[in-house]
């Protein structure tokens, strides 16, 4: 049986939305008398498939990207859809004159942990996207479990969730990589900031930070990586699915890891795969998406007038200044 990548998009409920395998075409029962499956029987004997890495996202939306961005692996993957997010969720009654009634979360903190890192086990990287609303306490359960289960963790922070910058700084230093975009490094070194985007690296990791990715705009990315700086140039793209661009080039990074590439080729293959997921290409393996990154570097550039900013709908890409979700796989926490 061939290893395979399992990708789950984390939902607002217990149950499971839908899988679906992209090599095979095929969706897998997620239904039994016209009722979801349970989570805990749709991930029973999943263990099976060894996923190499996983991933969690925030949406259901952000999932449906996941299909056509594909393991660097070359494993089969295993799509997830809308599964289990505990969340605490407050409400409105009207008959009480707008008084809000907060619900309790359906598992104690320590139960999801301890069901989390169930889920992991046997997985080498568990990518953490940022989840809707910003807010720290999912990923933080996240890396916790990955923590019991001796599982590498990639966190990708959003501007949202460094406005708390003591809280931002403690979750990084809980995560093996941490990816986030140059604007939020800065905002997260606050009066610190130096205007380098390497220097702020440098000092962020000082503070007890490992690896970081910092994605730059227009100018690429530079990263600290296995103890070594890289960076790589910005380049053009069309702006087709900029909602894309983050989740591509965290999933990109991950597997690059996985296969023990050097920190160069990793920065390299997750650019490359942010920026053609912004343009919409597809492509499958590391030969193809370097064929495609080449293509698009060679595609003429039509300039018409536009506001400012803007050249003829294509835009230089800083992936990581895109939304949130991600190229990778999921292993469910029920």
């Amino acid at each position: 049986m061939s290893k395979k990548t399992l990708i789950t998009a984390i939902g607002e409920n217990e149950r499971v939305v839908g899988r679906y395998i992209p090599g095979e075409g095929r969706r897998l029962p997620d239904r039994i008398g016209g009722e979801a499956l349970p989570a805990k029987d749709a991930f029973a004997g999943l263990a099976e498939c060894e996923p190499l890495v996983s991933l969690a996202v925030g949406q259901d939306r952000q999932a449906e990207q996941l299909q056509w961005l594909a393991n660097l692996h070359g494993d089969d993957p295993i799509f997830e859809r809308g599964v289990l997010h505990q969340t605490v969720c407050s409400i409105s009654d009207p008959s009480e004159g707008g008084r809000r009634v907060a619900s309790t979360p359906r598992l104690r903190k320590a139960e999801l942990i301890r069901r989390l890192a169930i889920r992991m086990a046997g997985c080498q990287r568990v990518v953490i996207l940022p989840t809707p609303d910003g807010s720290h306490g999912f990923a933080e359960a996240v890396l916790q479990a990955a923590r019991m289960a001796a599982v590498s963790t990639t966190l990708c922070l959003s501007r949202e969730q460094v406005q708390d910058r003591a809280e931002a700084l403690a979750l990084g230093s809980q995560a093996g990589t941490v990816q986030l975009s140059a604007e939020a490094l800065a905002h997260l070194r606050g009066p610190s900031a130096s205007g380098s985007v390497a220097c702020d690296i440098a000092s962020i990791r000082a503070l007890g930070w490992r690896d970081v990715i910092a994605t730059r705009g227009g100018d690429g990315a530079i990263a600290f990586l296995d103890r070594e700086w890289v960076s790589v140039p910005g380049r053009m793209a069309p702006e087709n699915h900029v909602d894309a661009g983050r989740p591509a080039f965290a999933g990109a990074a991950a597997a690059a890891m996985q296969l023990g590439l050097s920190p160069l080729r990793v920065l390299e293959l997750a650019y490359s795969a942010g920026t053609l997921a912004v343009a919409g290409e597809r492509w499958e393996g590391v030969e193809e998406l370097d064929r495609a990154a080449r293509r698009l570097e060679r595609t003429p550039l039509v300039i018409e007038s536009q506001p400012e900013g803007r050249l003829g709908g294509w835009s230089r890409v800083g992936v990581a200044a895109t939304a949130v979700s991600a190229s990778l796989l999921w292993l469910g926490l029920s």
